[in-house]
């Protein structure tokens, strides 16, 4: 007499540093055992990753990378480990934000050549 399977969801990934911060990402659902969500960033860090769930220790599923900032970028989300030595990879890490942003009173010139690299139409970006 077989049991039902058992699941577990990956945790959320870390929000990015900046000005405004990247929140953090919701960790996944429907699963047995859910993770947990990531953690915000703030001006200089990004956040941390949430930690996976874990079912019984037969369904384990991996933390979220964390959020990436001025001088590293955004991690992977980690492996998780299955029944009967399965594996399954995490999630690529998130792309790059904005890398310049406003502030009252300040004016900035850029002349896009192809090098600034990010989100160019957010909320607050030049």
């Amino acid at each position: 007499d077989k049991e039902g399977a058992r699941t577990a969801s990956g945790g959320g990934g870390g929000g990015g540093a900046g000005i405004p911060a990247g929140v953090g990402g919701g960790a996944g659902i429907n699963a047995g055992v859910n993770g947990q969500p990531g953690s915000a960033g703030n001006v200089s860090e990004g956040g941390t990753g949430g930690n996976g769930g874990n079912n019984a220790g037969e369904a384990v599923a991996a933390a979220g990378g964390s959020g990436g900032e001025a001088s590293s970028a955004a991690g992977g989300g980690g492996t998780g480990q299955g029944g009967e030595g399965s594996t399954y990879s995490g999630a690529s890490a998130g792309s790059a934000g904005a890398a310049i942003r406003r502030n009252s009173g300040f004016t900035v010139n850029v002349t896009n050549n192809g090098s600034v690299n990010g989100v160019q139409n957010a909320t607050t970006v030049l």
